[in-house]
């Protein structure tokens, strides 16, 4: 079928050979000059039957409107324990201080960042990624392209719980620094809130 669809003058490095590499290369090149057949760097064309690396780790990044409230309820529902109804939602983008980020994988949404961004100041009021979507880097990318996209703001603010490890973890890799520490500040289960900066403020 791959010759069908490729010619007959497809040619495929040998088994020991067919990973993405210099050796893969020189193991084609080998196969060319057997036949007695060169060919110019300028003008070999590589066809690649399965997607880069850096294809696979591809995340497209797209700002959210108020009408895609119902998408990010649902990011809410998975992942948070104090989510946020659809109606809260929506009410809270049609503030034009306020911006949603959703981050998608081969066009599934699997994560999102609000902020709210007031001249050169800025909140991240959350970020939440899908469970089987965690520990990809994913909410790194779309925290650094979030503040990228609000390039104005000079300094960034957020809480978050006292006992969420992997999220505090995440912030302080992205250059936020802890502050000060709130006391029962979640109603739901009077956990603390750790309250971290980013930015040219010194605290």
């Amino acid at each position: 079928m791959i010759i069908e669809t490729l010619g007959e003058n497809a040619l495929f490095a040998p088994a020991g050979l067919n990973r993405q590499r210099a050796a893969a290369v020189a193991g084609l090149g080998a196969e060319y000059f057997s036949r007695g057949e060169t060919v110019t760097a300028g003008e070999h064309v590589p066809v690649y039957l399965r997607m880069s690396q850096a294809e696979r780790e591809y995340v497209e990044i797209r700002e959210a409107e108020a009408d895609q409230a119902p998408l990010l309820a649902q990011f809410e529902q998975a992942g948070l324990p104090d989510a946020w109804s659809e109606k809260d939602l929506q009410k809270l983008l049609e503030n034009k201080c306020r911006h949603a980020y959703v981050a998608l994988r081969r066009g599934t949404p699997v994560a999102y960042c609000l902020i709210q961004a007031v001249e050169d100041e800025g909140e991240v009021l959350r970020i939440v990624t899908l469970p089987e979507w965690r520990r990809k880097g994913i909410a790194s990318r779309l925290l650094a392209e979030t503040e990228k996209r609000n390039e104005t703001v000079k300094n960034w603010n957020l809480e978050v719980r006292e006992h969420n490890l992997p999220a505090r973890t995440l912030y302080a890799k992205a250059g936020y620094r802890e502050i000060h520490v709130r006391p029962a500040y979640y109603a739901d289960t009077k956990e603390a809130a750790v309250c971290m900066q980013k930015g040219e403020t010194d605290v």
